[in-house]
């Protein structure tokens, strides 16, 4: 499937500068893999849903099955971990997944279920209401499955 992939690509990029056809190639092919990465994900928990509505963790606490968008944030929080110094909640749920239900979905369920955790910064436009920002909890089970 990646040489069929590649030969699309290198067909409708024919002409273009060999390094911006590269760059275009590596990324879609990242994108596929990402895709096919969450579809595996989303089948799993799609069969644990289907298994029991909740699943007993080993305290005896109940925890819900995977959102489906919840790899999504997983996987973009992970990548984009450097290229930000925070992760706002309103800049995630206005910009980043602002389109996406899914994803503002898989962002409440990373939140309630601490894939995902909360902390406040000073606010630099108004002291008296901090940022509420957010950060991968790396040491969650779920995260390190997502990521491996």
């Amino acid at each position: 499937m990646t040489q069929r992939i590649k030969a699309a690509i290198k067909e409708h990029l024919e002409g273009i500068d060999r390094d911006v056809a590269s760059a275009v190639s590596a990324k879609v092919l990242n994108d596929i893999q990402d895709t096919f990465k969450t579809l595996k994900l989303e089948a799993a928990a799609a069969a644990q849903l289907a298994e029991s509505p909740v699943a007993p963790l080993e305290s005896g606490v109940k925890r819900e099955p995977l959102h489906p968008g919840a790899p999504v944030v997983v996987r973009w929080m992970s990548r984009n971990e450097g290229k930000y110094p925070l992760f706002s909640i309103k800049f995630m749920r206005g910009r980043i997944f602002r389109a996406d239900g899914v994803g503002q979905q898989g962002l409440q369920f990373c939140i309630e279920n601490g894939l995902v955790e909360l902390y406040n910064v000073p606010n630099p436009k108004d002291a008296d209401h901090p940022v509420t920002a957010c950060r991968l909890n790396h040491g969650h089970a779920t995260v390190r499955q997502i990521l491996a």
